[in-house]
């Protein structure tokens, strides 16, 4: 499976990029001062942040491989969802957290997640050895 997590982790490494430049559009003149170029720095956010949960996570998996099964049972639901949500999240109401508040807690979740998986893999792996 390193073949996998090695083009896994280079494409989040892409996503990380991309994420940035998106998130600063109007910085680098990608867009205009528009609505679209307001939500494309929006979705930017979203995706510099869950690429760089996800770059961790393959990075750490390419140390420790053999908590790849149990780590994708888990990210298989998690990482879909998040992606939706992120794509329709909106900061609206009285109550409501900004957006990259909300990229930053989840991101931070997913990669807190994965690592406790793949240590408690290790640490069950090193016990049975």
């Amino acid at each position: 499976m390193n073949k996998g997590t090695i083009l896994f982790f280079a494409l989040s490494v892409i996503g990380i990029v991309l994420g940035y430049l998106l998130s600063h559009a109007y910085s680098f003149q990608i867009c205009g001062v528009t609505l679209f170029c307001s939500d494309l720095m929006t979705k930017g956010h979203a995706l510099f942040y869950g690429t760089q949960a996800l770059a961790a996570v393959f990075l750490l998996l390419l140390l420790v491989p053999r908590a790849w099964g149990v780590w994708k049972k888990f990210a298989i639901w998690y990482v879909p969802l998040t992606a939706v949500y992120f794509a329709i999240y909106k900061n609206e109401g009285f109550f409501s957290v900004p957006e990259e508040q909300v990229y930053k807690f989840l991101s931070l979740l997913y990669f807190l997640i994965s690592l406790s998986i793949i240590l408690v893999v290790t640490f069950r792996h090193r016990k049975a050895s």
